[in-house]
């Protein structure tokens, strides 16, 4: 088996599901900088339990978003610069060294390090968006990703993201990002059946549902949606799940007189998949999303998705107007229209749904375990 050591930030369920999967096929040895992130609910549990992977915990300095310059409070407190990295990377008995955090502090000195030792090492994205290419931070940032020898990529606009850092074409490699594995994703009749036992639950005396989750930051564009609400049908209710009700929140309620709103803070996956089953459109209105799990999961249990621009997920998979919309950030108005066009045909909607249930069954943890592997086999084979 080859030999794997895997560096990120933290033990995150779908983290965890995907090491156990590349764990089948490889040696992988996991640093974690950090062990949990604060903000995340409780509902996380400890993730670490049963693993088929070796794991290791750097202590280090907590390093908020505030002091990283995170305007929209994209991660709040999923990093931490720890120097202990190096000591890993020393023992260079790998086959590949993956960097998935490669922009994190700790991910900063282990790659600054490996360039110092002309050591090989790879990077892997969930999802980016390019930049400008113009300031320091941008200077830096190009400077750590072009001396990757390997790049494992989502999607296309990832694949432009590392092309604009130092990246060629034929060092890239495709993989399927989720969260989700293979018993997580019902069938068609399956779902069909449980939503109907369902509804009724949840619904209360909401004719249809609309649904997002996330947590209530700046990032996630939860005000947009709010305003958007405005006009819609009395009896169609738009569920938040995930976080409560904040002061910005209540204060947009207030003033466009919204009265179809359900708030649902930290509950657990099991409890999530009531709403996925119950709702009727799903959508994540994100000012800004390296990708958006929540997509993956939303088209799993058979939703028409609405997303924006800057949702990497939605761009990977949403075809705008054939299995749900894309939207431009911010945009109240076209958020609007594009609900009403579902809320009036629930044709669309369930043609929609359909066609997101049966494109997502492939994307599973054990593929990307699975894909993975076939690409660090590709990789090693190249030299």
């Amino acid at each position: 088996m080859k030999k794997i050591l895997y560096l990120t930030n933290i033990p995150s369920p779908y983290m965890v599901g995907y090491l156990n999967e590349l764990g089948k096929y490889c040696e992988v040895e996991a640093v974690f900088e950090k062990a949990v992130d604060s903000t995340r609910p409780g509902a996380w549990g400890n993730t670490l339990n049963d693993v088929n992977f070796n794991y290791k915990i750097l202590t280090g300095i907590n390093v908020n978003n505030k002091v990283y310059g995170d305007k929209l409070n994209i991660a709040p407190d999923d990093k931490a610069l720890s120097f202990g990295v190096i000591k890993y990377i020393k023992q260079s008995t790998y086959d590949v060294i993956i960097v998935a955090n490669p922009c994190t502090p700790t991910g900063i000195i282990a790659i600054a390090y490996m360039k110092f030792k002309k050591i090989s090492y790879t990077i892997q994205s969930e999802g980016g968006f390019p930049g400008s290419g113009k300031g320091i931070k941008e200077k830096i940032k190009l400077w750590l990703m072009s001396g990757a020898k390997g790049y494992f990529s989502t999607c296309d606009l990832d694949d432009e993201y590392f092309l604009k850092y130092g990246a060629s074409k034929n060092q890239i490699y495709r993989y399927p990002f989720t969260s989700m594995s293979q018993k997580d994703i019902p069938s068609k009749e399956y779902l069909f059946n449980k939503r109907n036992l369902t509804h009724r639950e949840i619904r209360g005396n909401f004719e249809k549902i609309i649904l997002t989750v996330g947590r209530g930051v700046k990032m996630k564009g939860f005000d947009v949606l709010l305003k958007a609400a405005k006009n819609l049908p009395d009896n169609v209710g738009i569920y938040f799940v995930g976080t409560s009700i904040t002061d910005e929140y209540k204060k947009i309620i207030d003033e466009y007189n919204i009265q179809n709103t359900v708030f649902i803070d930290n509950i657990s996956f099991d409890e999530l998949k009531k709403y996925y089953y119950s709702a009727d459109i799903f959508v994540l209105p994100s000012r800004y999303e390296t990708w958006g799990l929540v997509i993956n999961e939303a088209m799993a249990y058979g939703l028409p998705v609405i997303t924006t621009d800057m949702c990497i997920a939605g761009t990977a998979l949403i075809q705008d107007g054939i299995n749900g919309y894309i939207v431009e950030t911010d945009n109240v108005n076209m958020l609007r229209e594009k609900l009403k066009l579902l809320i009036e045909d629930e044709e669309k909607c369930r043609e929609m749904g359909a066609m997101n249930n049966e494109l997502i069954q492939t994307w599973t943890l054990e593929n990307m375990g699975k894909i993975m592997c076939d690409n660090i086999e590709r990789f090693l084979k190249r030299g």
